[in-house]
């Protein structure tokens, strides 16, 4: 009967550590799940959001004040925006919830961290090109390449080497390699080679 006893026990210790190890677990995951789906009210939560490609929490996005945030690399959300798909959920809420959309999103382009690199460099550097237009148009490099252009005849060409500068050093990072050298260095990377051929027909003077 003892025996019995000191088994039905062991049954039961051994039955409710399962059952605490089990609720544990499901508690975890219920609060990874909530987490998952919690609204941006930090600038933590914008930033993380914006590096793991979350487009459910991004799409809560709705203080303005919060696009200034940077990580302590000084990037922005758009230096760590995850992929195409998440650049274009972050461009259509900037411009929801900015008074003055345009305006902020050129501000976040251009916007360097402590390499030196636009988001646009730092997508080219780590072999991200789906990203490229999204982040090349609408961006100071973008505007001097084209008045570079403008100027590569006529009238204007006696400005064409001042213009050329302007470009140039807007293409730069904190190394002096352009994004155009790190296109042709990241060349094997998917679709890279598009923005490779890019810049050799708009502005080869970046190589």
């Amino acid at each position: 009967m003892k025996k019995f006893f000191f088994l039905f026990l062991s049954v039961c210790i051994i039955s409710v550590g399962l059952s605490s190890s089990l609720y544990a677990k499901e508690v975890s995951r219920r609060g990874l799940m909530l987490e998952k789906y919690l609204p941006i009210r930090t600038e933590q939560d914008l930033l993380q959001a914006a590096s793991s490609g979350n487009l459910y929490v991004l799409r809560t996005l709705e203080d303005s004040s919060l696009l200034t945030a940077t990580d302590k690399f000084g990037n922005n959300c758009l230096h760590l925006a995850k992929d195409a798909a998440t650049l274009r959920v972050l461009t259509n809420r900037i411009q929801a919830v900015a008074h003055t959309g345009e305006n902020t999103l050129k501000q976040l382009r251009d916007q360097r961290n402590h390499s030196g690199e636009t988001p646009l460099m730092a997508h080219i550097n780590m072999g991200k090109a789906d990203t490229f237009e999204l982040l090349y148009t609408g961006s100071s490099l973008e505007e001097s390449i084209r008045q570079a252009e403008q100027t590569q005849t006529g009238a204007l060409r006696i400005i064409f080497s001042i213009k050329k500068a302007i470009a140039l050093e807007n293409s730069k990072d904190n190394s002096g390699r352009t994004v155009a050298q790190a296109a042709l260095v990241n060349a094997q990377a998917p679709y890279m080679n598009q923005v490779v051929r890019f810049f050799q027909l708009k502005a080869p003077y970046l190589f």
